[in-house]
């Protein structure tokens, strides 16, 4: 059996998610731009930024805040999830998006 090199990879096909992006400078040093929204970029980098943090807490033993962080992040990644989904209104997108920046703006 022959595999094409395109069916090749480190992750297995249910964990890969293709995304429409802008690529400019073609090869060793190019640039992707993703066509997502932008808070959805937003939510994302806070996540990771945050995760650091939050293992920090739990490292220092400060366990209020570590839940209360536990808890604004979980609530972000349902509230992502909501939006990568694309099942929402135009209304509803807008509620979303305005409890995100509600949520960031606490944990900044």
């Amino acid at each position: 059996m022959f595999l094409s090199l395109s069916l090749q990879g480190v992750f297995p096909a249910s964990y890969i998610q293709l995304k429409k992006a802008i690529v400019t400078n073609r090869g060793p040093h190019e640039t992707v731009v993703p066509l997502e929204d932008p808070i959805i970029t937003e939510v994302t980098a806070t996540l990771q930024e945050w995760a650091l943090l939050w293992k920090q807490l739990y490292v220092k033993h400060k366990v209020d805040l570590f839940y209360k962080v536990r808890h604004v992040m979980l609530e972000l990644l349902d509230l992502r999830r909501q939006m990568l989904s694309g099942h929402l209104t135009q209304e509803q997108s807008q509620d979303v998006k305005r409890h995100i920046t509600v949520r960031l703006d606490w944990g900044n």
